[in-house]
C-alpha cells in the first residue's frame, strides 16, 4: 500500500540529516489525530533523545520517528563525532487492532522517508528506548573500534564502557557490577521480546481479522458487482422492452395513419365516384333535357311549318275559290250578255 505524505512529513528527516540545522529529532504520524490517511509531522524539536521519548509516547497512536546519536572519541586533543541515525516504530498499548495490523505494510514506507538510519525499534514501552538499551545496540552493531561514549542531544552522554583503560581494568570490576549489568541487559532483552511476541499476536491476530474483513469486502463487492450486474442486464431489459413498445406504438401508428389514409382515399374514391355519377346523370339529364327542348322546337317548328302550309293552303284555297268565283262570274257575266244579245 503506497501511503499519501504531505511535503513536509516526506522530506523532514533532511532537516535532521543536516548537520547545519539544529533538529535533531522527528516524529510523523497520521492527519486527524492518528485516524486519518496522510502522513504529517507530528512534532521535531532540537532536544535530543528525551525530548523524543516524551513525544513518542502516545498509548492510542501509532507512531514513526527518527533521532540521531553521536558517538564521541576523544583521543588526546582530537575528538570526534561520528551521527549513528535511529529509527523507531511506536505502537501504543491501547491501539486499535485493525491499526496494529497495518504496521508491518506501512512500516516500509515510513522507514524510507527515514533513509539513512543504522538500526530499527519497534517498541510499545519507553523503557526499551532508554539510552543504556541503544547504547547496547549501538555496541553490537558497532564495529571493532567503539566510541568512549554517547551524545543523545539533549546535554547527556553515557560512556560506552570501552574507553582506554577498559580493557586494562576489566579484571578489576567487581563481579556485582558486572552481574547487575548483565541483569539490566537481560531485562532489557527479556522486556523486548515479549513487547515484539505481544506485538507479532496482535498483529497475527489483527491480520487474521483484516483477512476475514477482507473476504467479507470482497464477497460485498462481489454481491454489488452481480447486483449492479443484474440491475444492468434489468435496465438493459427494461430498456429493449421500452425501446420494443415505442417501435410497436410507432408501428401501430404508421399502421393507423396509413388505415385512415387509405379510408380517407377511399371515401375520397367514393365521393369522386358520387359526383362524377352526378355529374354524370346530371350531363344526361341535361342532354335529354337539351334533346327534349330541341325535339320540342323541331316540332314547333314543324308546327310552324304546317301551320303555314295550311294558311298558304288555305290562302290558296281562297285565291282559287275567289278565282274560280271570277271566273263564275266573268262566265255567268259572258253568257249574260251572249243571251241579251
Amino acid at each position: 500500500m503506497s501511503l499519501v505524505a504531505n511535503c513536509d512529513a516526506s522530506t523532514s528527516w533532511k532537516k535532521v540529516l543536516d548537520e547545519k540545522d539544529p533538529t535533531n529529532w522527528v516524529i510523523l504520524g497520521f492527519e486527524n489525530g492518528g485516524e486519518g490517511k496522510v502522513a504529517e509531522v507530528r512534532s521535531m524539536g532540537t532536544g535530543g533523545h528525551s525530548e523524543f521519548v516524551k513525544n513518542i509516547e502516545k498509548e492510542k497512536e501509532v507512531l514513526y520517528g527518527g533521532f540521531v546519536v553521536y558517538g564521541v572519541d576523544k583521543r588526546g586533543s582530537v575528538t570526534s563525532r561520528r551521527a549513528k541515525y535511529v529509527f523507531v516504530s511506536w505502537v501504543g498499548n491501547n491501539v486499535k487492532i485493525m491499526r496494529r495490523a497495518r504496521v508491518s505494510s506501512q512500516k516500509a514506507q515510513f522507514k524510507k522517508w527515514f533513509t539513512p538510519s543504522h538500526m530499527d525499534f519497534q517498541v510499545s514501552d519507553v523503557d526499551l528506548l532508554s539510552k543504556d538499551e541503544i547504547k547496547r545496540k549501538m555496541l553490537l552493531v558497532g564495529g571493532a573500534h567503539k566510541p568512549k561514549s554517547y551524545d543523545f542531544g539533549d546535554d547527556s552522554s553515557i560512556t560506552s564502557g570501552h574507553d582506554d583503560s577498559s580493557s586494562l581494568n576489566a579484571y578489576s570490576t567487581p563481579s556485582s557490577v558486572l552481574a547487575e549489568t548483565q541483569k539490566k541487559h537481560e531485562d532489557a532483552a527479556r522486556r523486548e521480546s515479549v513487547a515484539r511476541v505481544s506485538l507479532e499476536a496482535d498483529i497475527e491476530q489483527a491480520s487474521r481479522v483484516i483477512e476475514h474483513e477482507e473476504a467479507q469486502e470482497e464477497n460485498e463487492k462481489v454481491r454489488k458487482e452481480r447486483e449492479e450486474q443484474a440491475k444492468k442486464e434489468v435496465d438493459a431489459e427494461q430498456q429493449r422492452r421500452i425501446k420494443e413498445d415505442e417501435e410497436l406504438k410507432k408501428k401501430e401508428e404508421a399502421e393507423r395513419e396509413e388505415n385512415i389514409q387509405k379510408v380517407k382515399e377511399l371515401v375520397e374514391e367514393e365521393q369522386y365516384q358520387q359526383i362524377m355519377e352526378k355529374a354524370s346523370v346530371e350531363e344526361e339529364s341535361e342532354k335529354q333535357r337539351a334533346h327534349g327542348q330541341e325535339r320540342a322546337e323541331i316540332m314547333i317548328k314543324e308546327e310552324q311549318e304546317r301551320r303555314e302550309k295550311d294558311v298558304e293552303g288555305e290562302t290558296d284555297k281562297k285565291e282559287r275559290a275567289r278565282k274560280l268565283s271570277i271566273g263564275v262570274k266573268e262566265e255567268m257575266n259572258a253568257k249574260g250578255i251572249a243571251e241579251a244579245e
